[in-house]
């Protein structure tokens, strides 16, 4: 995940499918959204939610991460075909997404989009990792 004030990454200790399915819902809204809405929100929803300046908001784990790039932030579905079963979840879920959001009026995407954007992310950063792991 990106700190945007300090361009710094972080690792993701918990909810990595949680933001993981809000970005490709993200995606999928955008492309759903392309036909008839004002461009420049739509750049503006990419570039808070997907990549801004080509660094992506959210990097998938290292065997994941070209498809997941390609796939969701770019949005690009020609270029891999999925590999593993992770990859045929991402999408999955960009099917499942645009399936759904596909049959809902503007107002309704815009409503949904508003109350997604009151989610708040709860930030621990830690000093010395070493220091907080636990030996089981």
């Amino acid at each position: 995940m990106e700190a945007i004030e300090r361009d710094e990454m972080f690792d993701i200790i918990d909810g990595q499918q949680r933001l993981t399915a809000i970005i490709i819902f993200v995606r999928c809204l955008v492309n759903v959204l392309a036909k008839g809405y004002d461009k420049g929100q739509l750049e503006y929803i990419k570039q808070d939610y997907l990549e801004n300046r080509k660094k992506p908001k959210l990097n998938a784990l290292e065997y994941d991460r070209d498809y997941f790039y390609d796939v969701i932030i770019t949005n690009d579905d020609n270029k891999h075909k999925p590999q593993t079963p992770s990859q045929e979840r991402i999408l999955e879920a960009k099917e499942f997404f645009t399936k759904a959001l596909k049959n809902k009026e503007i107002a309704q995407l815009e409503k949904i989009f508003q109350a997604m954007q009151k989610a708040q992310i709860i930030k621990f950063e830690f000093s010395n990792k070493k220091r907080f792991c636990v030996n089981v």
